[in-house]
């Protein structure tokens, strides 16, 4: 699970198809199909809505390179006077 959350292609792939599976499986279930797969697509739904923030809270501290910074600040370039 931990090698899913530090690469970035893997856990937004993973998130990407939960959330391509999720869609078809509520209108499914939601018009003609079996009561179960509304909750099936909910269930993949949210899982693919929590992969993102999840890898954020786990991994967040690994990352390196330009973004906001602890002051809120986005540039990471001193001015020079």
């Amino acid at each position: 699970m931990m090698g899913l959350l530090r690469n970035p292609v893997a856990y937004l792939s993973t998130s990407f198809v939960l959330f391509l599976v999720a869609l078809p499986l509520i209108s499914v279930g939601a018009t003609r199909g079996p009561r179960f797969m509304v909750w099936a697509g909910l269930v993949a739904l949210c899982l693919a809505a929590l992969i993102p923030p999840v890898q954020r809270l786990v991994c967040g501290g690994e990352e390196t390179g330009e973004g906001i910074d602890a002051a809120g600040s986005t540039d990471t370039k001193e001015a020079k006077p």
